[in-house]
């Protein structure tokens, strides 16, 4: 038996070999093919699921979840920017908590007899008339008041 004498191949050999033979065997090949024929890459370009979740690993932990730190990062501004205007002292402008002065209070509660003499009703005749109307009493004696307002209107909020 003679045997060959040519040097055993390697496996790129072979499989350059079998490429040659079927242009199409292979997936590096079509790739390949196609790109030197100027075509577009297909799906066969995009990457699989585990290639795209190995690439993911690869990625640092703060550039793999950027959008939640980012998130956590400014409501953790905005609770420090509440705390911190929250603390700052300050005259209120509105007065709002701030006690009135008693001069004031003494004159609202007991007006000028004068002054209230001389607006008296406001030209009115009678300025509390009785409808004859029965008063609808509840269980404790005092009067029911029944209050009509809409849940969504911020005026019929203040009233209640």
């Amino acid at each position: 038996m003679a045997r060959n004498s040519s040097p055993p191949r390697t496996r790129l050999e072979r499989d350059g070999e079998m490429a040659k033979q079927n242009p199409h065997s292979g997936r590096r090949n079509t790739n390949r093919a196609r790109r030197a024929a100027g075509a577009t890459p297909g799906p066969s370009s995009q990457l699989s699921r585990g290639a795209a979740q190995r690439r993911a690993a690869q990625q640092p932990w703060w550039k793999r979840n950027a959008a939640i730190i980012v998130t956590i990062a400014t409501v953790a501004a905005l609770i420090g920017l509440f705390a911190l205007l929250s603390r700052q002292g300050g005259s209120s402008a509105s007065g709002v908590g701030n006690p009135v002065p008693t001069d004031v209070l003494n004159a609202m509660m007991n007006p000028d007899p004068t002054i209230f003499a001389i607006v008296g009703t406001g030209g009115l005749k009678d300025p509390l008339i009785s409808t004859g109307a029965s008063v609808h009493k509840g269980p404790t004696g005092k009067p029911q008041v029944f209050y009509y307002g809409a849940e969504y209107c911020p005026y019929c909020a203040a009233e209640r």
